[in-house]
């Protein structure tokens, strides 16, 4: 079973129409990578108009233009803290 830690949530737009999650995976046989979900909905339908999900792997994370309170949350963890 993968262990699955989250580093960050975001919630954009006036009324939280837009939703990213980042979370820490590390797979049973120790791979470790960064999951990104969304939802991001259109705000006069009010639905889901794009969802999904992918697998970064860490270090392109680090060095990458992604969200940067995930990125020092990952820092962190990796440095040994919370």
């Amino acid at each position: 079973m993968s262990k699955m830690i989250e580093l960050c949530t975001s919630t954009k737009g006036s009324l939280g129409e837009d939703q990213d999650w980042w979370q820490l995976v590390t797979d049973n046989d120790g791979k470790m990578y960064v999951e990104h979900e969304w939802a991001h909905r259109n705000t006069y339908k009010f639905r889901v108009s794009h969802t999904g999900s992918e697998q970064i792997e860490v270090n392109q994370f680090l060095a990458g233009d992604y969200n940067s309170e995930a990125q020092q949350k990952l820092r962190e963890r990796l440095a040994g803290g919370k």
